[in-house]
């Protein structure tokens, strides 16, 4: 069966990459995304896809499901000093996300974020998603139960309306945790050597103006 879907704050495509990974028959009907640059390079891979700049405004038409990282800088634990969580400037998009999906007429939800959003605003997303009729099941994963080198935790959530709903939505590791070596294992892969590199890099970014961050 054929599924259509429609990607928010897309940035380079990467939830997109592992959804059509995993449903080979997905086909992407709209992408969202603010950074320039970043969608000059989704037209070049998906030039027959229609592309919107602005979550708040965009109408892709209808869809069965719409993925979506919503931005995490009011939540983050690095924002200490934010307590605004999921309602601040930035992190509000999760709620032009959801009236994306509810106009969509979208039956499941695809989304990502830190794992910090369990105390700073998954009530919140809890209660967005019972509103518009959504069942909502989460779980925190780290990388390297996908095999990847780095233990770095995500949440991942799934909402879906009735009838829609999976009983086993999420993997079980596939992988071991990475073993360090020795001189990375005290320090979680940051030694001295390599502070002077992350110094340089740091200026370069700031010298041209630009944000230097995870």
């Amino acid at each position: 069966m054929s599924i259509n879907y429609v990607e928010c704050f897309a940035g380079l495509g990467s939830l997109s990459h592992a959804f059509e990974d995993r449903f080979p028959d997905a086909k992407c009907i709209g992408i969202v995304e603010a950074n320039p640059a970043c969608r000059a390079v989704l037209a070049r891979h998906r030039p027959e896809v229609k592309q919107y700049d602005d979550v708040r405004t965009a109408q892709p038409g209808l869809c069965d499901v719409v993925l979506g990282g919503f931005p995490c800088q009011n939540i983050s634990r690095v924002n200490r000093h934010n307590k605004e969580g999921i309602r601040g400037e930035k992190s509000s998009l999760f709620f032009d996300m959801m009236r994306l999906a509810w106009q969509s007429q979208a039956h499941t939800i695809i989304m990502e974020n830190v794992p910090t959003i369990k105390s700073k605003g998954l009530d919140v997303v809890q209660e967005a998603c019972e509103a518009l009729g959504y069942s909502l099941s989460w779980k925190v994963l780290a990388a390297d139960q996908a095999g990847a080198p780095v233990t770095r935790h995500r949440w991942f959530a799934v909402a879906s309306k009735a009838g829609w709903r999976v009983t086993e939505t999420y993997p079980k590791r596939s992988h071991k945790p990475p073993v360090w070596p020795a001189p990375m294992a005290s320090c979680r892969g940051y030694t001295e050597d390599a502070l002077p590199f992350f110094r340089r890099q740091v200026k370069c970014y700031e010298a041209q103006g630009r944000y230097y961050g995870c």
